[in-house]
């Protein structure tokens, strides 16, 4: 049996931080996770078990990006 690995959550943008950190691991199990505020300089890289996430300076801390692997 084979299943498709999901790479991107579109569909959590606007979600709070652990609404989001909550749903990916579920997901995704075995990715870890890396915090940055929307407009950060973040290094360059991939990492297949990433997930940056980018957040807005908002009290909620809503995701304001599209969390994708790498």
């Amino acid at each position: 049996m084979t299943y498709e690995v999901k790479l991107s959550w579109p569909e959590v943008v606007g979600w709070t931080l652990l609404q989001v950190m909550g749903k990916i691991h579920t997901d995704r199990p075995d990715v870890a996770f890396e915090l940055h505020y929307v407009g950060e300089n973040v290094p360059p890289g991939f990492a297949d078990k990433r997930v940056r996430l980018f957040l807005n300076r908002d009290p909620q801390g809503t995701v304001a990006l599209t969390p994708v692997v790498g």
